[in-house]
């Protein structure tokens, strides 16, 4: 992602730096929604990007989260000094219905990328009901979104193009592009992203908000700052 422009949540030390903290952090994603209390505006921010892409295309199967939900992130991957340790996507979201969605909030883009999306969509599925992908991209990636603010792939006939009934899908989301669009999910875009620190619609208001609550208790975590000095 690029740097310009951009405005941190605010600053970490660790070991031998000082480390700016943007809302896509992977370590500060996962500690953030390792709490409980935070489950709401986590389906709160999923769900205004679910409807934005159900805005542009209207026969999508991909629904919004329904009732309370359980939250299972990789935290404890990032706390890990096991160097075998192996990351999943950083959060599994868990619908009253029994329905679950992964999320990834990918601040940096990589050459395998793409096959780790589907590593990832299809452990997923192995002895659990079929989950959806969806993937928060910092930066776009042509191969997948084309040019797109959205793309989604899904399990399809080949012959007649009809979709597999409840089958899992993987949603790609490039956030700079939605971030130029004069919606909530527009500005929950450029907020994830650091384009703005003070949204005006209410429902992002609230989202960032509970960003910007947890970042202090990240700041004086320990555990955080171990994590982090990984990353440096």
């Amino acid at each position: 992602m690029k740097t310009k422009d951009i405005s941190p949540l605010g600053y970490v030390d660790v070991v031998g730096a000082t480390k700016a903290i943007l809302p896509m952090n992977d370590v500060f994603i996962n500690f953030t929604f390792s709490n409980p209390n935070r489950r709401e505006a986590l389906k709160q921010a999923i769900n205004l990007i679910i409807e934005a892409y159900q805005q542009s295309n209207p026969g999508t199967s991909l629904k919004t989260i329904e009732g309370s939900i359980k939250v299972r992130t990789q935290y404890q991957y990032f706390l890990s000094t096991d160097k075998e340790a192996t990351k999943s996507m950083d959060l599994e979201i868990t619908a009253e219905n029994g329905s679950r969605k992964y999320v990834e909030f990918q601040s940096q883009i990589d050459a395998g990328m793409a096959t780790r999306a589907v590593d990832y969509l299809l452990l997923s599925q192995i002895n659990r009901k079929p989950a959806d992908n969806i993937w928060l991209l910092a930066d776009d990636v042509d191969a997948l979104l084309n040019g797109k603010t959205f793309s989604r792939f899904v399990y399809r006939d080949e012959d007649t193009g009809k979709e597999l009934p409840n089958g899992p899908g993987n949603l790609y989301v490039s956030l700079t592009g939605l971030a130029k669009l004069s919606t909530p999910a527009g500005e929950l875009a450029a907020f994830l992203l650091g384009r703005t620190t003070d949204p005006k619609d209410e429902s992002v208001k609230e989202i960032a908000e509970t960003f910007k609550a947890s970042f202090i208790e990240f700041s004086r975590d320990t555990d955080a700052a171990r994590a982090l000095s990984r990353q440096v």
